[in-house]
């Protein structure tokens, strides 16, 4: 018989050795690097310490030959037959050999990066190199940064700032490009997701990530070390034709060069780059930036034939010909505004504009333009009309807040002196022969629509007119597809090609990505588009399924960074030394010269800067990888390349321990002094963040009044309570006031006055940061009306809630339970297993 143990803490552990002492072979799974779950970060169950309870059964489960462990491991598949369950296992890295370390710490007391500790409830930091409490080893943590995992294809953000901030520049730029080959117009143009996720910001700002990516593009190539790639071999024997030399097409026909493939590039434009080339104003995007990267893709042996428009005859051609086919067109098409005039003189389409700019023709416009849309194509063509000599404003039908441009772009546009008039939706553009007014009404914002952007909804008589001789509509684009009519390839209602994940079409063979499969989108996720299209593109053509580069997180995302980002916020004594630092200023042109040219507006960083603002980084979420503590350990035990394992397991019967997890805390767990039940139970810990002591986080001064409080009615209430309690005796004996609230008493709350409540507030006080709570109890004095109160504490210990998390939901899933079935638990040495409807599955209760 074997059986598979999911989920650690107490429950877990003995009903892992209860079975192997049937000589079961038994398999355990465990999320975390650590096998105690919530029992371990308890600072008691039943009046033991965790650890005495924990350290013994854990040491038998490393001498038991029958067990299996898996720790920092989640479930995959789980898949039942007449045999069992199949299983897969997907292990992530500890980086560090369970089986040769023996715990002496050497790594840890010479390990230089201190990132929050989250075993402590963030209250601290510690080590990348630690001791998970209850653990079969020590573990290093390198978990991918919010904002590598943010970025569509995965930069490793951290490592490239991280050796920038050592001067090492020419090592930076070829880290970026393993993975990019366009890092100086990313460098500019980037949405750059990864600073919306930068932990910086909750200190002050977040990196400049982007502008120090465009540093080492720019000085690289200024100092010469930007040396052109040699020629690859087509070994191969296969052919891929790639229709489209934008940013999706050319990353495509960069990483299958590398591979080995034979590739074509065609494009109808006179010049390759797609939007890029064409409709990104010089003053972001210089040309020659652009045109020393496309000349790197070409060295590889990539050919680009510019001027060759794609027919449907020479699709077909190019089908017979070739072993692969990509599209990458674009959206270089403008949408209609489907207002009566738009067919006047003087009305310009957004793309068709910037495109004429872009490839240098001769543009003429009048001297009073309105540009009508919100997104950068909008600003764009707005701040181009303005270097043109107009004078120019916007015609937007939302609010500032619902603008899909970028925040730097409408700032430099609003800098350049260009009104927005918001609010505003055009009806009717007016004139003979050509434009002479362009007629408006206003808007008001109603419910949001499917996006949950609010929709616009017109106001009734705010009819009005503006008197322009330019009208230049910006408000999407689309891809022109006539091409593909009857190929068999899906699109559906002309707009856009049907793909899978993996830019698959209808049609074998055939592949598509970037805007013409996705709809308009940034330059950066079509760039991530490119490259998931050449590893498919390749597993077609080989059969070979290359490494993804897209790196995994080890943590979900969604799950934790709502926790993480509260706990970072707070202004923890411990944290306090982190000096305040704004992110370095980008030298610009000033306004009154840049708007007479076309000369790119930002100068870059020097040398200095970039250290500067690299060394703002806070080496958030993973070592640096400085190869001490691999140095220094006597087992060498440290595995720093260790890498994410794959496993497969067939086993008879699975047993699922649902641990609860803390729910995320209401807003006024903002205040400094207000902790929740875990971070109380941290504190009380001897092995928490300061010894045991109880110490506010904020100042670091012992409490001498807290309120424990309790606002959550649900299932687990009881069991909340009933450790509230215990953390209120604890205070109370170490001579603190400790009193309850609760809107329900569940158990005697022995020495400890509690009180039921109906409406609760809480107050911080600004000169102290202490906490007044206003609270309401029924009935009053002489059980008459409801009486208000309010007491000033100095510590408050919020009761959230727990609830089962979701990757707990997750696996329940995958086993198929019922919702019905689904238990968590909380701490105890009490344990039972329950039988499910699921045959042979169990649920540890």
């Amino acid at each position: 018989m074997s059986v598979l143990v999911i989920g650690g803490g107490y429950a877990g552990i003995k009903a892992v050795l209860d079975r192997a002492a049937t000589d079961d072979a038994v398999y355990f799974v465990v999320s975390t690097p650590n096998l105690g779950g919530l029992f371990a970060r308890l600072h008691a169950v039943e009046g033991k310490p965790p650890g005495d309870i924990l350290s013994p059964l854990i040491q038998r489960l490393k001498e038991h030959e029958k067990v299996q462990v898996f720790t920092n491991s989640t479930i995959e598949r789980i898949n039942k037959d007449d045999h069992g369950f199949a299983v897969s296992i997907r292990k992530k890295p500890i980086r560090i050999d369970e089986t040769r370390c023996d715990s002496c710490g050497e790594c840890w007391k010479i390990c230089p990066v201190k990132p929050p500790d989250r075993c402590n409830e963030w209250l601290v930091t510690r080590n990348a190199v630690y001791a998970p409490e209850e653990a079969l080893s020590y573990a290093i943590e390198r978990e991918t940064p919010f904002c590598q995992a943010t970025c569509p294809v995965g930069l490793d953000v951290r490592g490239y700032v991280g050796l920038i901030a050592d001067g090492k520049f020419r090592e930076a730029y070829e880290l970026v490009r393993e993975k990019v080959p366009f890092p100086g117009v990313l460098g500019r143009v980037c949405m750059h997701l990864c600073e919306d996720r930068c932990k910086r910001s909750l200190v002050d700002e977040p990196i400049s990530i982007a502008r120090l990516k465009r540093f080492i593009a720019d000085y690289v190539y200024e100092q010469g070390e930007a040396l052109k790639p040699e020629p690859v071999p087509s070994t191969r024997g296969k052919k891929v034709a790639i229709i489209g030399a934008g940013p999706a097409g050319l990353t495509a026909a960069h990483d299958l060069k590398l591979l080995g493939y034979a590739v074509t590039v065609f494009e109808k434009l006179p010049v390759a780059g797609g939007m890029m080339a064409a409709c990104i104003p010089r003053y972001r995007l210089p040309r020659p930036v652009l045109e020393r990267e496309i000349e790197c893709i070409k060295a590889l042996g990539v050919e680009i034939r510019t001027n060759e428009e794609i027919t449907k005859d020479k699709f077909e051609a190019l089908r017979t010909t070739y072993d692969a086919v990509f599209i990458s067109v674009g959206a270089q098409g403008s949408m209609k505004l489907r207002i009566p005039g738009e067919d006047l003189e003087g009305v310009i389409p957004g793309v068709e504009f910037l495109r004429d700019i872009g490839l240098g023709k001769a543009v003429k416009i009048g001297k009073r333009v309105a540009v009508v849309g919100g997104g950068n194509v909008a600003i764009d063509a707005a701040r181009c009309a303005l270097r043109l000599g107009s004078d120019v404003f916007i015609v937007y039908r939302r609010s500032r807040a619902e603008m899909p441009a970028s925040k730097e772009e409408l700032e430099a546009l609003e800098a350049e002196g260009i009104q927005i008039i918001f609010l505003a939706n055009p009806t009717k553009i007016l004139g003979t022969n050509r434009v002479e007014k362009l007629e408006c009404v206003r808007m008001e914002l109603g419910p949001p629509d499917e996006t949950g952007r609010r929709s616009p909804v017109p106001v009734k008589g705010s009819e009005f007119s503006i008197d322009v001789d330019t009208v230049i509509p910006a408000i999407g684009q689309v891809s022109d597809l006539r091409f593909l009519e009857g190929c068999g390839v899906e699109t559906p209602k002309g707009r856009q090609i049907s793909t899978s994940e993996c830019c698959k079409t209808s049609v074998e063979g055939i592949f598509a990505g970037g805007d013409a499969a996705s709809g308009p989108a940034t330059v950066i996720e079509a760039i991530a588009a490119g490259k998931r299209a050449a590893l498919a593109i390749h597993e077609y053509l080989s059969g070979e399924k290359g490494p993804d580069f897209k790196v995994a997180s080890e943590l979900n995302l969604a799950e934790y960074e709502e926790r993480e980002k509260l706990k970072l916020s707070k202004d923890y004594f411990p944290l306090k030394a982190l000096e305040q630092h704004e992110r370095v200023k980008m030298p610009e042109h000033r306004v009154a010269e840049r708007i007479k040219t076309f000369d790119e507006v930002e100068l870059g960083y020097d040398e200095a800067m970039a250290i500067e603002e690299a060394n703002r980084c806070l080496s958030c979420r993973k070592c640096i990888g400085c190869g001490i503590c691999a140095e220094i350990c006597p087992k060498d035990a440290i595995e720093y390349n260790q890498i994410e394992e794959q496993m497969d397991l067939k086993v008879d019967q699975i047993i699922f321990v649902v641990e609860l997890e803390e729910k995320v805390p209401k807003r006024e767990y903002l205040y400094q002094n207000v902790l929740t039940q875990m971070e109380f139970e941290r504190l009380l810990s001897e092995s928490g963040p300061y010894g045991g002591l109880i110490l506010r986080p904020y100042d670091g001064d012992i409490p001498r009044k807290i309120a424990f409080i309790q606002e959550e009615e649900d299932a687990y209430a009881p069991f909340a309570f009933r450790y509230l309690v215990e953390e209120a005796k604890s205070a109370n004996e170490r001579g603190i006031d400790a009193s309850i609230f609760a809107k329900r008493i569940y158990e005697d709350t022995g020495d400890i006055p509690a009180l039921t409540i109906g409406a609760l507030r809480i107050i911080e006080v600004a000169e102290t940061r202490n906490l007044r709570v206003a609270y309401t109890i029924e009935g009053g004095k002489e059980g008459k009306g409801r009486e208000e109160k309010e007491e000033e504490f100095e510590m408050v210990v919020l009761s959230s809630g727990f609830s089962v998390p979701e990757h707990g939901k997750e696996i329940a899933r995958l086993i198929g339970l019922k919702p019905e079935e689904l238990r968590g638990r909380m701490p105890s040495l009490e344990v039972e297993l329950v039988k499910t409807e699921k045959d042979g599955v169990f649920i540890a209760v």
